[in-house]
């Protein structure tokens, strides 16, 4: 097994949405979209000029949120150190969805080609989404 792209999107985490309708018009929602547009140029610095891979990979996708501000100093270093999980809105496969759309024609051909995602949400000091895709 080989890891071929490794990236660290900084900045909360966004979750996909589903696409929106206005009248006849379906669009996609600005912030999702603009971060899977950042996701997709982190993804392709990644690549570095590489082909996408053609068989079945795994995707990792880490989306460390951040802790609330409101916390007490006992509360923010026990989710510091994971004793406490984010365990509210949006659900973790969103976070997901979200980056292998990004990455689809990039890092791989199509993101049927995941047969293996493990997925983590988490709290942290520093919020972002850490992706690892690796060739099996």
């Amino acid at each position: 097994m080989k890891s071929f792209a490794f990236f660290t999107v900084r900045g909360p985490p966004v979750a996909w949405a589903r696409a929106r309708k206005h009248g006849k018009t379906h669009f996609k929602a600005p912030k999702p979209r603009a971060h899977e547009t950042y996701i997709a140029w982190q993804a392709k610095r990644a690549m570095n000029g590489a082909p996408p891979v053609k068989g079945p990979v795994h995707v990792t996708v880490q989306a460390v949120v951040p802790i609330p501000s409101s916390w007490s100093a006992t509360k923010k270093l026990a989710a510091v150190g994971q004793a406490l999980l984010p365990i509210s809105r949006p659900d973790v496969d969103h976070y997901a969805k979200l980056a292998m759309d990004a990455m689809n024609k990039l890092v791989y051909a199509d993101d049927a080609q995941v047969v293996r995602l493990t997925i983590d949400k988490v709290y942290g000091l520093e919020p972002r989404t850490t992706i690892t895709v690796t060739e099996l």
